[in-house]
């Protein structure tokens, strides 16, 4: 009897963690660090109908919005977009939220925010056709700011012949929810001129959307960091093509998780505990798959999922969030730094956000 397949995208990483590396993959070592990772996260698993929502959380505030408008709701998105843990796991199903975002770009492309690339490669294939079945956030709290957060990727295919492929971005993103990156990660947003059209490009490619303004706020809050292995690869000729080639292939892809955090406290939603019952063999050993919370949506019956949606992320922009004190750089004086005192963001009458990390290692 054929062992059936894992049902999580996160115990797909499991599995793939144990198995000897392959000669191409790289980094060599980012399945068993993820592996560590993965264990020590809390994990979050949406279901089809809160999956099918993430479109209209990250797409329906944009909607008929001129581009200075965008921009200035990416800008807030960005600075709530904190993780709920030290170490947090969020996957989605990619055809649920896909199969969403084609109805959204079919309804009126002339409203969609999103660049010209995402309309043109807006499918209407079925769920069952699409073959990017699950897409997942590994990303853990910065270890020298607590503002500042980094996270990869992973996506989970299938093939023509219905075999699972994972694959994984060859970069890590990295944004800060205080100001602009701070040490020791503000250098990137140097190396990342390298790239065609520099941070613009990566900005433009995370966003989802063209035009941004030179002065735009996050365009030095975010960036992203190449995997560097064994071999000491990092800003390569061959690693700068992969990240422009992956950035490319997946405009707006990481505003999805960037709506999902930054409004997480306000989605109505029942969070369920699964316990894993099933696992696998691996080096002549028994691994159980692993525990997770299963984020089932409860939206009001008869009502528009996206003016739900813009409710959502307005009451989360409007909402009071506590800005610790952090580094920013000074515009007035090139190469300088300023400090930026803790303060209080928002209107407290409407509820506070904040987060205390306390890391959990899985027994």
């Amino acid at each position: 009897m054929a062992k059936a397949p894992p049902e999580t995208l996160a115990d797909l990483l499991l599995e793939a963690s144990y198995k000897p590396p392959t000669q191409n993959q790289w980094p060599h070592d980012l399945l068993i660090n993820a592996r560590t990772e993965l264990r020590s996260a809390r994990r979050f698993v949406l279901n089809r109908e809160a999956s099918s929502f993430l479109s209209d959380l990250s797409n329906a505030v944009f909607l008929r919005k001129s581009p200075k408008i965008c921009e200035r709701i990416f800008d807030q998105m960005l600075s709530l977009a904190r993780l709920p843990h030290a170490a947090t796991w969020i996957e989605y199903d990619a055809a649920a939220e896909g199969l969403r975002t084609a109805e959204l770009v079919f309804a009126d492309p002339y409203e969609f925010v999103d660049s010209g690339d995402v309309i043109h490669n807006a499918s209407k294939r079925s769920y069952e056709e699409r073959k990017t079945r699950r897409i997942g956030l590994l990303a853990h709290v910065a270890p020298e700011c607590e503002t500042t957060f980094m996270g990869t990727i992973y996506i989970k295919q299938l093939l023509i012949s219905n075999s699972v492929n994972l694959l994984w971005f060859p970069f890590r993103y990295v944004w800060s929810t205080d100001g602009a990156l701070g040490p020791p990660y503000d250098s990137l947003l140097n190396a990342t001129k390298q790239l065609s059209r520099g941070t613009k490009f990566i900005w433009e490619s995370i966003a989802g959307f063209k035009g941004v303004n030179e002065d735009t706020k996050s365009l030095n809050m975010l960036t992203v960091m190449p995997f560097v292995d064994r071999s000491g690869m990092g800003w390569s000729e061959h690693v700068v093509d992969m990240i422009v080639d992956t950035l490319g292939q997946f405009p707006g892809l990481f505003r999805r998780f960037l709506a999902l955090l930054a409004t997480i406290n306000d989605i109505p939603v029942i969070a369920t505990e699964h316990i894993s019952t099933r696992g696998f063999m691996a080096r002549h050993s028994y691994y159980r798959y692993l525990n997770h919370t299963v984020l089932t949506l409860n939206l009001p019956k008869g009502k528009d999922p996206r003016q739900i949606a813009r409710n959502i992320v307005a009451a989360a922009h409007r909402r009071a969030h506590q800005v610790r004190g952090h580094w920013r750089r000074d515009w007035r004086h090139e190469g300088q730094r300023i400090w930026i005192h803790e303060h209080i963001r928002g209107d407290a009458k409407l509820g506070f956000v904040t987060h205390d990390y306390n890391v959990v290692h899985e027994q």
